[in-house]
């Protein structure tokens, strides 16, 4: 997490000095691997630290708290950007870095993580060699099978698909398409009926994949749902 927030605070405090409409580009690339990383480890680590009863309403909150940062930036936008120009204004979109003080000195990791890897050094060093854990997902069938398909448990467990890794692998793939092919329909046709279209369409395969998905629809279904999501997030 730390690695994280120090790879994207540092690339959009590194856009601040740039000339480079590539190097620019660079630069956001580099920032979304950092955010990435930040959204999903926050969301394991409210998972381990939460108890159930208050899990939901924390993971609303952190995700709503990506929100937060959207408004203060469009707020930026509107009052000081003129005065302190755009440079100034992402070196201020830079100071979550400060965020990494608190963590190297305040927080710790959860008592589940603890006590795992405790576990693992014990058993290494009663084995006299250090296993390589990413080898050992691999190597044993069982935790091979559950990391592969972690994400499309639903699709896994619900409809019964035996490929839902490769059924999520193609909604993503979709919301992609529709992401990028989103803002080119959106010049021939307009930017408010696309939205209008990506957000229906949306509730309406997503309602479609919660109450009828099976064997033989869920892949189209998957399909169009992750085009329609990523058409309002492309404009």
């Amino acid at each position: 997490l730390i690695a994280d927030v120090i790879l994207a605070t540092g690339a959009v405090f590194a856009t601040s000095f740039l000339t480079s409409y590539s190097i620019f580009g660079l630069l956001r690339f580099i920032t979304g691997v950092g955010l990435g990383g930040c959204y999903y480890i926050a969301s394991i680590l409210i998972g381990e630290f939460v108890s159930t009863d208050k899990r939901g309403f924390m993971s609303g909150v952190s995700t709503s708290v990506w929100n937060f940062g959207y408004v203060v930036a469009c707020v930026m936008s509107s009052t000081v950007l003129n005065s302190i120009g755009w440079r100034n204004c992402f070196r201020i979109c830079a100071l979550p870095i400060l965020a990494v003080i608190f963590m190297v000195f305040c927080m710790k990791d959860a008592p589940s993580f603890t006590a795992a890897k405790a576990a693992r050094d014990k058993r290494d060093a009663s084995m006299g060699k250090k296993e390589n854990a990413y080898a050992e997902i691999w190597a044993s069938p069982k935790l091979r099978k559950s990391f592969i398909i972690w994400l499309p448990s639903y699709v896994q467990g619900r409809v019964g698909m035996t490929s839902a890794g490769w059924i999520t692998a193609a909604g993503y793939i979709a919301m992609i398409i529709g992401t990028a092919g989103g803002g080119k329909i959106a010049d021939k046709i307009g930017r408010k009926k696309l939205f209008l279209i990506g957000t229906i369409g949306t509730a309406i395969f997503g309602l479609c994949l919660a109450m009828w998905a099976n064997e033989s629809n869920v892949l189209v279904l998957m399909l169009l749902y992750g085009v329609c999501y990523g058409m309002p997030t492309g404009i």
